[in-house]
């Protein structure tokens, strides 16, 4: 028996560097034995033991599930991003895993990049730059 999440989802050596994908190309699903999570094309099962740490991550507001595990020959980070985070959280509590803060989680065993946040903050407010100067781009050459 198992359940199945859809959602958004990233693999790599970093939670920012990497292969990405949103949402339907991610899932994540959790039985007894094992976590396996998929992002098309590639699929990565997790057996119980190899599990560290199940880390809920806020990235721009939005909860993420971050996968710390032993497991040689995967990715060093693992993300995944369903749309209804306390869902999963309910499904992985029944199924006996527990997810933990980040500050819960010893910063040794925790892949990170410094000034993280900021470098998101960052993107954001350099691609509504953008967006406003395509717009001004597009008004001022209509009226030439």
């Amino acid at each position: 028996m198992s359940e199945t999440f859809r959602g958004g989802g990233s693999v790599g050596p970093s939670r920012y560097f990497g292969y990405r994908g949103s949402w339907p190309l991610a899932s994540l699903t959790v039985d007894y034995e094992a976590i396996t999570f998929k992002l098309f094309p590639l699929t990565y099962r997790i057996e119980r033991e190899n599990i560290q740490h199940l880390v809920e991550d806020k990235i721009l507001g939005f909860t993420h599930l971050r996968i710390i595990h032993s497991k040689s020959g995967f990715p060093k980070s693992i993300t995944f991003s369903p749309f209804r985070f306390a869902n999963l959280k309910e499904t992985l509590s029944q199924y006996n895993y527990q997810t933990k803060s980040k500050e819960d989680v010893p910063e040794i065993e925790r892949p990170n990049v410094k000034y993280s946040n900021t470098i998101a903050i960052i993107a954001v407010i350099a691609a509504g730059l953008g967006i406003l100067a395509a717009i001004y781009a597009g008004f001022v050459g209509k009226h030439r």
